[in-house]
């Protein structure tokens, strides 16, 4: 800071300067003359003045440079003076801080390093072997009740707007050992996007504070606790005779009137006590003369009546404010005796042992100390052993306490005034105790040397462990109250706040609690609220009785109105009386709005037309509304609890209910239609929509269902589509529907690949029986009709009327040609019977035309166009008969009858002939059976394939009568190799599924082997696996017919098909035919190959053989060697050939080598 005239000179440098000084210079001269002619003349005259004008002018230039010269020395002086100090203030303020023991430090919040002079940490007494220069390791020190609280303070800090880093903890130096330390710090550099980078500050050293601040909380408690038990009289005045405190023992003593204790007015007081006194003038002098002092006395007080109180007084320092303390103790009893006292230091010390307290004698010359016995039986030692010495005593100390205690005794030695410590010490068992120690030097040596101690010794051990949970209990109660998320504060009697929690804070608007201290509700935001907040208050505190969880308003800092649920509690001091409030706001805006939108909603689903049901995550109905009454008939008494799948109608099927609630799980919703059950059995469609409402956590909380009856609306749709899509006579698909079906027909056979046909089919001589018996009669003919026509399809088929007498047919998904003309027959048939139409018969045929897609055409149109057309051949070619649209089809339609025609003849003229396969052992090469096979020879047409009238037997009937031909042939000839090669040879006869299905041919073939007097076990019946797979008791009988009578069974084409595994052993199954197909592709297809190999290893397993059919390669039969697979058919051994060329085989095979 620079001074006055540095100041100035630097203002008024320059021109300025010089003109000030000439003006100043030229007014002192003209001051001088002026005086000087008035003097002289009695009066100024002009030629004084021209003079004084002119001496001025000689004089100024060096007047005004000497001034200028002293005044620029002067300022010069001062500014190396100035420069002097600010080198003496800087090297003060490095003085200051070293003596202040800081330790500065740096922090790179990007890398964590922490910066500071290892050197520095000696002020904060940690080793510098303990130095730690990153944050981690430095948090890493402090102790576990602090460290995640300063590490939130840390976060805090350095967030954007955050606080000054100020917080004290604990750091450990050495096992057990813990430092208080206090670091304040700020970050002083932010990125762009205000993230902390680098920051600042101090830490240093409080662990004396710390201790400070725990000595006089505990003289704090001490000092209430003694006021309240002591019994002397205690009394704290300040300077100026304000009484400060005072207990119920001085007013007791003193006899004061509780109008007078419990008033306002102090001086009433003291001269009461001072009316008791008998020399009140000497005792207002004492007075006086001690609180000019600082001296602590000691006297007694004699009082009017005769009693005698004992004074003792010490200075009292609380702040700026000095006072004393008085102590009075009622001695008028103890004065009498105090001659026998004084006299006896056995009976003092007996009185000390009345009053449970140890006294000790510490005699400084010889080192012992002495104790009296109840002290020693305290600490654990024989009663009569109450001597010790100073060493012992050392020792006992506990280790953290004894250097202050030593040094509080030595300065207790080096002065006069009684000393006080607390400490701890082992008793002779080890255990650990706290002592409180009183102690005063007693005697002197000549040289004013201490001699003798004396002082008593209390147990305060229990004491202590009080004071430290109740330390504990209010660290616990501040943890709970500035963690609660509810608003907490604290007032006192005059109604302004004491303090509050973070919370409570936050929502006033205010940086930090301590602001809201001293503030009453006027100064707060809510002001509006003040007065009925004031009201409240002076209601709990006047009534003494609490105000539980009720609702008020409030304006927050921003001025928007919330709701809080407030509690207000009086708070009382340990004589009861109320000393003020503490209350609780919570915040309950949110669930008023909450509650308002729930009691609209409320309101509004209670008068809604549509159900409303609620369940829990478990699907139990939880709450309904009158609708859902109204409509299922279901009081909620009936349904509350339930699962809503009381209403299951049974209309839908599992899958349904599973789609449903996957789509719920997926979702979180549902809607669509559903049929349900009413309580009075009546069903009933409706419209349902579920909704889930899930916690925070994401799992299911509720699920709400809304849903009304669309019966109505359902049959009403039903019956307006039933109107448009069907025939209102015969209930078939009319024009618009089968047109529709047709189309669906279509595309379902375009992406199968699927032939699919239709018929088109109009009544002949319909229209006369219509004219001739009337409409009523032609249209019952018309429902019959449509009935027949039906029976004659599938289901899946589409049977419709166009109109009049016209009717369609869609024939889709057709795998096999022959169906469509054995349908048409069919039709033709059924409708060549009578009609009985009342008491008239009526006769009509039909006229069908058949057109095949994708054959013939490949749209709806062209179809329904080749249909029509086929219909009218049909028609024109004389009726009651059906025509194919294609030429194709029709010589195809023409050949097959043509086959069936001659096939039912074929038998009886002999055509027919059984050719033999043989089936060789592979591990011998020898042939032990064969496969009969049914060969056509037509004399027109040649051999015809089994493939081609095999189909037309089984369609016709035909199957029966030549399966028992072949059944026979074979059987015989059985018998016959039997007897010649081997009794074991067995020839194979195959079956199909309506041969087994006959129970009649089942019993021929038994009478045939009874009367043929043959062998069952030398046939094997060979079945399809279909025919496994058809579940009934009439396959099943059959099959074990074949085994009674001694036949075996095989499966032929296995592994073809869908195979009845677990039937191969139910039903004695012997042998599998493994097929061809598998064969085939041997030696070149893995997957083939592996296939064979498995099913070889099942049938074995399940005690089966396996025939491989269509073996053609030596390389196939060693690979099916390989799998050990049991027989082999096919062409590498022979086709298949007559009885005559067999037996040459068979001849060869048993007495020479096998002929391939």
């Amino acid at each position: 800071m620079s001074s006055p005239l540095i100041s100035f000179m630097q203002r008024l440098q320059g021109p300025r300067l010089i003109a000030l000084i000439s003006i100043a210079i030229v007014l002192v001269v003209q001051l001088i003359v002026s005086g000087m002619s008035l003097l002289l003349q009695g009066k100024i005259t002009t030629d004084y003045l021209l003079t004084g004008f002119v001496a001025a002018s000689l004089a100024g230039p060096p007047s005004l440079w000497f001034i200028h010269s002293a005044l620029d020395m002067l300022a010069q002086t001062q500014r190396r003076l100035f420069e002097t100090g600010v080198w003496r203030a800087e090297s003060r303020l490095c003085t200051a801080i070293e003596a202040a023991q800081m330790l500065f430090w740096e922090l790179d919040l990007a890398t964590g390093r922490l910066n500071y002079k290892d050197a520095d940490l000696a002020y904060l007494g940690i080793a510098t072997e303990n130095a730690a220069h990153d944050m981690q390791s430095w948090i890493a020190t402090i102790h576990l009740e602090e460290r995640e609280i300063f590490a939130q303070h840390f976060l805090a800090s350095s967030a954007p707007g955050g606080p000054n880093f100020d917080f004290e903890y604990r750091v450990g130096q050495e096992p057990g050992r813990w430092i208080w330390i206090h670091t304040r710090g700020k970050v002083i550099q932010r990125g762009t996007d205000g993230q902390a980078l680098w920051a600042s500050g101090s830490s240093m050293n409080i662990d004396a504070r710390k201790m400070a601040e725990l000595a006089l909380r505990d003289r704090e408690v001490l000092l209430h606790s003694i006021l309240g038990a002591t019994v002397e009289g205690v009394l704290m005045i300040n300077q100026s005779g304000r009484v400060l405190a005072a207990n119920r023992r001085f007013q007791e003593m003193w006899r004061i009137p509780e109008k007078i204790a419990q008033g306002s007015r102090d001086d009433l007081l003291l001269e009461f006590v001072l009316d008791q006194l008998a020399e009140p003038g000497r005792f207002s002098e004492q007075v006086q003369r001690l609180y000019q002092s600082d001296e602590e006395a000691r006297d007694i007080l004699q009082l009017k009546d005769g009693r005698l109180f004992m004074r003792l007084t010490r200075p009292l320092q609380i702040g700026d404010d000095r006072g004393r303390i008085w102590c009075f103790m009622d001695i008028t009893e103890q004065e009498q005796a105090k001659t026998s006292l004084l006299n006896s230091k056995e009976r003092l010390r007996m009185a000390l042992d009345a009053v449970q307290q140890g006294w000790f004698d510490y005699d400084l010359r010889t080192g012992k100390i002495s104790v009296n016995p109840e002290y020693a039986k305290t600490i654990g030692y024989d009663p009569d052993d109450s001597e010790s010495d100073l060493d012992n005593w050392r020792d006992s100390l506990h280790p953290d306490d004894k250097e202050r205690v030593l040094k509080e005794l030595e300065k207790c030695l080096a002065s006069r005034e009684t000393s006080s410590v607390d400490y701890r010490r082992r008793n002779r068992q080890g255990d650990e105790m706290w002592i409180r120690s009183i102690g005063k030097v007693m005697e002197w040596d000549a040289q004013q040397k201490p001699t003798r101690m004396m002082g008593i010794h209390t147990v305060i051990t229990a004491r202590k462990q009080a004071e430290q949970a109740l330390a504990e209990s209010h660290n616990l109660l501040k943890s709970v109250i500035d963690t609660v998320p509810a608003r907490v504060f604290w007032k006192d009697k005059n109604l302004r706040y004491l303090g509050c929690n973070p919370p409570f804070a936050r929502n006033a608007g205010l940086s930090s609690q301590d602001e809201l201290i001293g503030k009453d509700d006027f100064q707060m935001p809510w002001a509006k609220q003040a007065a009925l907040y004031r009201a409240d208050d002076l209601q709990v505190m006047e009534s003494g009785i609490a105000r539980i969880a009720y609702e008020e308003p409030q304006t927050t800092p921003d001025g928007h109105p919330i709701w809080l649920r407030t509690s207000r509690v009086p708070l009382r001091d340990t004589a009861g009386e109320v000393v003020g409030l503490l209350g609780l706001h919570e915040d309950i805006t949110a669930q008023k709005a909450d509650a308002e939108k729930l009691r609209l909603s409320a309101l509004v689903l209670e008068n809604s037309s549509e159900a409303l049901v609620i369940t829990d995550e478990q699907n139990r109905i939880m709450e309904i509304n009158p609708a859902f009454t109204k409509l299922t008939g279901y009081a909620r008494d009936e349904v509350i609890g339930q699962n809503p799948a009381i209403l299951h109608s049974g209309r839908h099927e599992d899958l349904f209910y599973h789609k449903m609630w996957e789509e719920i799980g997926t979702r979180g919703f549902w809607r669509g239609e559903i049929w349900n059950r009413r309580k009075n059995g009546e069903i009933y469609a409706e419209w349902l929509t579920i909704n889930t409402i899930f916690n925070p956590d994401g799992s299911v909380h509720r699920y709400v269902g809304l849903f009304s009856d669309i019966t109505e609306r359902k049959k009403s749709e039903e019956l307006i589509w039933t109107q448009a899509n069907f025939d209102p006579l015969t209930n078939l698909p009319n024009r618009r529907m089968f047109r529709d079906r047709l189309a669906q027909d279509l595309k379902k056979a375009h992406r199968a690949g699927l032939k699919l046909a239709l018929l088109f089919l109009d009544l002949d001589r319909f229209k006369e029986v219509n004219d001739t018996l009337g409409h009523d009669k032609g249209d019952a003919l018309l429902i019959e009709a449509a009935q027949r026509i039906a029976a004659c399809v599938r289901e899946s088929d589409t049977v419709a009327r166009l109109g009049g007498d016209e009717f369609t047919i869609i024939l889709a998904e057709l795998d096999d040609r022959s169906s469509v003309e054995r349908i048409a027959t069919a039709i033709l048939n059924a409708l060549a019977h009578p009609f009985e139409l009342g008491d008239e018969s009526a006769y009509v045929s039909a006229s069908i035309g058949i057109t095949v897609y994708p054959d013939d055409a490949s749209t709806l149109e062209a179809m329904l166009k080749n249909a029509d057309q086929a219909m009218y051949v049909a028609k024109n070619s004389g009726r009651n008969r059906f025509s194919y649209f294609t030429s194709a089809m029709q010589e195809e339609a023409l050949h097959r009858l043509h086959i069936l025609n001659d096939l039912r003849g074929a038998l009886d003229a002999g055509q027919f002939q059984l050719y033999y396969q043989p089936i060789v052992e592979i591990g011998s090469g020898k042939i032990f059976k064969a496969e009969a096979l049914l060969r056509w020879f037509h004399p027109k047409r040649g051999l015809i394939s089994p493939a081609q009238f095999i189909p037309l037997a089984e369609e016709s009937g035909l199957i029966h009568e030549i399966g028992a031909w072949v059944f026979a042939q074979a059987a015989s000839q059985a018998k016959q190799w039997a007897s010649h090669y081997s009794a074991d040879f067995q020839i194979s006869v195959n079956k199909s599924p309506l041969q087994i299905q006959s129970n009649p041919e089942r019993c021929q073939w038994q009478e045939y082997l009874v009367k043929s007097k043959t062998n069952g076990h030398n046939l094997v019946i060979e079945i399809t696996e279909s025919v496994l797979l058809d579940n009934s008791t009439t396959v099943t009988a059959e099959l074990l017919a074949y085994r009674d009578a001694g036949m075996q069974v095989a499966i032929d084409d296995f592994g073809t098909g869908y195979s009845a595994l677990s039937y191969l052993k139910k039903l004695d199954i012997d042998y599998v035919k493994l097929d061809q197909s598998f064969i085939r592709n041997l030696e070149t297809d893995p997957s083939d190959k592996a296939l064979s190999e498995a099913i070889v290893v099942m049938a074995h397993k399940l005690g089966l053989q396996v025939i491989a059919e269509g073996v053609e390669t030596q390389a196939q039969l060693d690979l099916l060697a390989g799998m050990g697979c049991d027989f082999a058919q096919g062409f590498l051994y022979s086709r298949a050939i007559p009885a005559q060329e067999f037996e040459q085989l068979l001849l060869a095979s048993h007495f020479g080598d096998t002929q391939r």
